[in-house]
């Protein structure tokens, strides 16, 4: 019996020592198991991953929230269609062109003037 009684009292001892150690050991992960401060840490290791992911929420966000149309669609023609994209095409020549031509037509006598009078007469 005494050496029932001489093992209980071991095992109750090293029972406390390992709830003791257990409670140590969780006072020191607790902290860095908290949501917060593994946000915290993944945000300091991988700062372009959450920056790409957070664009792309924003860009999805902004396309699901975007106002739609009346939902009424026009059906637009194969000439209009056609026409339309030959003056998107176009447009750039077109700027171009003029601009060059106004630069030819309208400069040399603008440059004339600012030699003669110093100022500019428009």
């Amino acid at each position: 019996m005494d050496q029932r009684k001489r093992r209980k009292e071991e095992l109750s001892a090293q029972l406390q020592y390992q709830r003791t150690a257990v409670t140590q050991a969780s006072a020191r992960v607790a902290p860095q198991m908290s949501p917060t401060y593994q946000v915290k840490r993944s945000l300091q290791n991988h700062p372009v991953a959450w920056s790409a992911g957070i664009l792309g929420s924003a860009t999805l966000l902004t396309l699901a929230l975007k106002p739609r149309g009346t939902g009424k669609t026009k059906k637009k023609s194969l000439i209009a269609l056609t026409l339309g994209g030959a003056f998107s095409l176009a447009k750039p020549f077109v700027l171009k062109w003029a601009l060059a031509h106004a630069q030819e037509k309208f400069l040399p006598d603008l440059l004339h003037q600012i030699r003669e009078n110093n100022t500019p007469r428009y």
